[in-house]
């Protein structure tokens, strides 16, 4: 942003700085740099701006969705006001905190855009050879509605089978026995729904029975084993409240006698085999990850809860069954805070989840080659994309279509959908992020007589031994004592950040960028928002993978960051990538003067 001239009518202005050195992309073959400068604009503000140094509303966290996809006519980000409070962030594969928009999305920030076409997301029932229901009720609901049940229940269930052709046909449903299904049922492009679909005379399906569009693909889900070396074997507890809050890798935990034991904080245990009986309860108080390489296992009426604000990832490498009266995360109205993946480590490369004899569960559950099983009264809540289904014998299966259709309000979409195994978030309020309104935010980034004041300055990006350019400050201070001063604080705490950069894509060579900071950060690639973490924060993280957001190999690209500290704490500000971003137009910004009275 050219911000020379401005400043026309004020008292004194600034001596510009020198010019900062211009780093060119390294050509095809050359080595990369060790190090290359980048030039930040800093705008001071005063401590009473109506949008710094605030309470949050609704709390610090992440925000999403205040401003527009698109920058101004000034290269600014436009403040809208429609924007949420998160509650779990959304991720990909990789677990890396995503924006929102580009949940299964790819082509967003590309120059051929296709209108707005939303996808279908990972929420709905898929598999790969059957479904077989058996006096039994399938149906569907909206966790961003609320928990199932009342009005919360409805007849848009989607079960696709779409195998690998082997036997002449890619999957097949039955339905029968007084089965109902609430909703739709589509079978393969190639097939005849009449034929590899069979409903029988007392049963019904109150939806489509049809073709799917394109084939859907059941994606699998690559994992490593953590570098964890075993630090015990067996572990019993038989009675009592028990703690876990580190790490812990055993060959086998069992809980018994109504036990209890609480996983706190971001920890994994991994054991070989898992088991919970006699009323037993395991709490999950974090964001925990659980992995099994044989079974995990619960009996006897007990219990796997979520504490508020926890979510867990479970890696089950054989079997996971749930038997009498068992519960496994029975908060209906998150139930993608559990993701479960079958790592089919069974005989034949296969595994299972099964639940008997009245017991529930609600969770996302992938795994190419696993069978979901509900028998004898169980319901299960979520989705599940695998081999095989079969629900019998007055079970039920209730399939959550939160992300499938999305409305205003739900998670949002880019141009083009894509089946990227994305796992997605959820909304905790409506919120704007504690932004007084468009007119003040339209002063963060800009010269504004009687309001803020700027410089230029430069930050180092220096590269690791893993390929990556970082910059890293957990106390980013940069203008104490300057510009408008530290107005009788320790610190001058109030300012934003601009950095305006290019760079050459390179497609499918890794390029990605990450920052993580407190308060507001706002990244545009080609003009087009692709990190959006609004808000009071702590230590907010968010990622963007270049590879999909449809850019053409070889052309530059200009990427904008956008950041602002807005509260008197912490002052976080780290940058990853790896890519070698150049300054534009080879030169800095020019500095503005100060504040009239």
């Amino acid at each position: 942003m050219n911000i020379s001239g401005l400043f026309s009518n004020t008292r004194t202005i600034l001596t510009a700085l020198s010019a900062i050195a211009v780093v060119a992309t390294p050509s095809l073959g050359q080595d990369p740099p060790e190090t290359y400068d980048l030039s930040v604009v800093i705008h001071d503000f005063k401590k009473d701006h109506p949008d710094f140094n605030v309470l949050p509303a609704v709390g610090y966290g992440y925000y999403f969705g205040n401003v527009g996809y698109d920058v101004d006519s000034d290269g600014n980000p436009v403040f809208t006001g429609e924007g949420s409070k998160v509650g779990l962030t959304w991720k990909d594969v990789n677990r890396n905190v995503i924006a929102p928009h580009l949940f299964n999305t790819c082509n967003f920030a590309g120059g051929d855009e296709t209108g707005g076409e939303p996808g279908l997301s990972s929420f709905r029932i898929t598999v790969n050879e059957s479904v077989k229901i058996r006096r039994s009720l399938v149906d569907s609901f909206d966790s961003n509605v609320g928990p199932y049940g009342g009005d919360n229940v409805g007849a848009a269930a989607l079960i696709t089978a779409n195998g690998d052709g082997r036997h002449g046909r890619h999957g097949y449903v039955r339905v029968k026995r007084w089965s109902k299904v609430m909703g739709d049922i589509l079978v393969h492009p190639d097939d005849d729904p009449g034929v590899v679909v069979r409903v029988s005379r007392r049963s019904s399906v109150s939806g489509e029975i049809g073709n799917m569009a394109s084939p859907a693909e059941i994606t699998v889900v690559e994992y490593a084993a953590p570098d964890l070396p075993r630090t015990a074997g067996k572990i019993k507890y038989r009675g009592g409240d028990h703690t876990l809050a580190e790490d812990l890798h055993c060959k086998s935990l069992k809980l018994d006698k109504h036990a209890t034991l609480t996983l706190t904080g971001d920890i994994t245990l991994w054991c070989k085999d898992i088991e919970l009986e006699g009323g037993s309860v395991l709490n999950i108080d974090g964001n925990v990850v659980i992995r099994t390489e044989r079974e995990f296992e619960m009996e006897d009426g007990s219990e796997l809860r979520l504490m508020e604000g926890a979510t867990l990832t479970m890696y089950v490498g054989r079997k996971l069954e749930l038997d009498d009266k068992s519960m496994l995360n029975m908060n209906t109205g998150n139930p993608q805070l559990v993701s479960i993946v079958m790592m089919d480590l069974g005989r034949r490369g296969k595994s299972k989840m099964e639940l008997d004899d009245r017991s529930m569960a609600a969770a996302w559950v992938q795994g190419i080659n696993a069978v979901l099983k509900i028998d004898d009264g169980s319901e299960f809540f979520g989705s599940f994309m695998g081999r095989k289904v079969k629900v019998s014998d007055r079970s039920s299966l209730h399939v959550d279509m939160a992300t499938a259709e999305p409305t205003a309000g739900d998670v949002v979409f880019g141009p083009t959908a894509c089946e990227l195994g994305d796992t997605p978030g959820t909304i905790a309020t409506a919120a704007t992020g504690d932004v007084l309104s468009a007119d003040t935010f339209y002063e963060w980034w800009r010269d504004v007589l009687g309001v803020n004041q700027s410089t230029v300055q430069t930050i180092r990006m220096t590269r690791n031994s893993f390929g990556v350019y970082l910059y890293l400050n957990d106390n980013y201070r940069p203008i104490n004592g300057l510009l408008l001063g530290n107005e009788g604080d320790p610190n001058n705490y109030h300012l934003t950040v601009e950095i305006d950069a290019d760079f050459t894509y390179a497609a499918g060579s890794d390029q990605w960028f990450e920052i993580r900071c407190t308060d507001d950060a706002y990244l545009f690639v080609n003009g087009r928002l692709v990190i959006d973490l609004g808000g009071y924060g702590f230590n907010k993280v968010m990622f963007v993978d270049m590879d999909r957001l449809g850019l053409r190999d070889g052309e530059t690209y200009r990427m904008q960051l956008f950041h602002a500290q807005r509260q008197r704490g912490l002052a976080i500000f780290r940058l990853q990538t790896t890519m070698v971003l150049v300054n534009r137009d080879g030169a800095s910004p020019a500095i503005t003067g100060v504040l009239e009275d």
